[in-house]
């Protein structure tokens, strides 16, 4: 930013995009005392059209200064984003807006601007239900006043919708798209800021990403897109315990002897990752890990497998080397088969940590565990009872993640069916033989 001096005369007021309805008389009168003492504060203005965006009243007190030129900031802002910045540099020092005032910007950012409701509410500092009544107070006055007047203005097909919020995300301007469709731009903004809530809306009442994409003919990207802009949007209740439950789920990931419940990597997704980030998972069984990811907003999961099973899994021997990617993983999922547990169930490969012994096991998880130098990391693991002996394997990971320098941060219980362990035969021999069936997985998340 270079502030330079511009004279009064080159400087332009446009009262468009400012939310005011008049000037603060006590406001301008503190300024020209400052100018008269020889004292300057820079206005901001808009690069190229001189275009006045926060300092009005200054502007107004030099002139009854009598001052010919003062200090500008000029500012590299387009027009849609005016009225947000002015608002923006006005509430960090000048005089409050009044409630009218508020109101009539609120709904200028919205009809006019194509700001959605969460936009607006995280600037003005207000709660989403608010601005929606708001704006539907504005839009029920403004709707009988076009009734009043017989308004007889071209109206858009729903099934132009689409094509509109796509042309808007790839970059096209409202006031282009308006020109194109014979309408207001207000009419293009409310559009499109109501197709986007009514999307958010089906998105956050529990349906998954495709069929939202399906429901308003969006591809899923661009629906991520959309998304986005809310922040981070879930589509299922997050769990705030150190205990969770729920059973598999068959829509994340295809048949494996392997998977584990969704819920366990859409808790995890959602409190340790963000939108933009890569997870690995070189366990990746029956793709549930994929599937969860490609559902929740902005995050890409890339799987790898001793024996793929399906062709977005990519064949890899972790035991052998890191896997390959462009940038290291701000996530890794690891739910490794456990030793004899499992032994045999997924291959015949000695490489396969299903066939390995305990020793071999650990020695290997620990190795796998030092490839990453930062990140964080959830290991999903349950303890193992073979032929009486008992082997505490969560306590045995929570050791290899210090000694490769992670720092363990939470400790997690998962409770889930486990159908084997439901049959008549499983609880019989439980209780004659005085063990204990196993119905619950540690998950340890590190971090370094």
């Amino acid at each position: 930013m270079t502030t330079k001096k511009l004279q009064i005369s080159k400087l332009v007021v446009d009262k468009t995009f400012h939310a005011r309805f008049g000037l603060n008389n006590d406001a301008i009168e503190r300024y020209v005392e400052m100018y008269q003492s020889g004292q300057q504060k820079a206005i901001k203005i808009q690069s190229g059209s001189n275009r006045v965006i926060d300092g009005i009243h200054r502007l107004e007190a030099a002139r009854i200064a009598g001052v010919d030129s003062i200090l500008c900031d000029p500012l590299d802002v387009p027009d849609h984003l005016l009225r947000k910045t002015a608002y923006k540099l006005n509430d960090d020092h000048g005089v409050p807006l009044s409630k009218m005032e508020r109101n009539k910007l609120i709904a200028d950012l919205y009809f006019e601007d194509g700001m959605t409701q969460n936009q607006i509410a995280e600037l003005v500092g207000l709660d989403r239900t608010a601005i929606a009544k708001i704006i539907g107070n504005v839009k029920s006055h403004n709707t009988d006043n076009e009734r009043k007047s017989g308004d007889k203005r071209k109206k858009i097909a729903d099934n132009d919708w689409t094509p509109i919020v796509r042309l808007s995300l790839s970059g096209e301007s409202q006031e282009k798209i308006a020109e194109t469709y014979g309408v207001t731009q207000s009419t293009i903004a409310e559009g499109i800021s109501k197709l986007k809530n009514f999307l958010l809306e089906e998105y956050t009442q529990g349906k998954r990403k495709t069929e939202v994409a399906n429901d308003f003919s969006l591809t899923v990207e661009e629906t991520d897109t959309i998304l986005r802009e809310y922040g981070d949007p879930l589509n299922f209740e997050l769990n705030y315990q150190t205990v969770w439950t729920g059973g598999r789920d068959k829509d994340f990931g295809i048949k494996h002897p392997g998977n584990l419940p969704a819920m366990i990597a859409q808790n995890l997704f959602a409190l340790y990752t963000k939108p933009g980030d890569l997870i690995l998972d070189p366990f990746c069984g029956g793709g549930m890990t994929l599937d969860v990811a490609q559902d929740m907003v902005g995050r890409e999961c890339i799987g790898f497998d001793l024996t793929p099973v399906r062709p977005d899994i990519r064949k890899h021997d972790i035991l052998d080397k890191k896997p390959k990617l462009q940038r290291d993983p701000d996530f890794i999922f690891l739910d490794p088969p456990y030793g004899p547990q499992k032994e045999g169930a997924y291959s015949d490969d000695e490489q396969d940590f299903s066939n390995l012994d305990i020793d071999k096991f650990i020695k290997g998880m620990t190795r796998v565990l030092g490839y990453w130098s930062s990140g964080r990391v959830a290991i999903c693991m349950s303890s193992l009872k073979k032929k009486g002996e008992f082997i505490d394997l969560p306590v045995l990971m929570a050791d290899a993640l210090r000694t490769q320098g992670w720092s363990l941060i939470e400790h997690i219980i998962s409770v889930y069916n486990a159908p084997a362990s439901e049959t008549g035969y499983w609880i019989e021999k439980a209780r004659t033989g005085r063990w204990l069936l196993r119905k619950h997985l540690h998950i340890l998340v590190g971090q370094k």
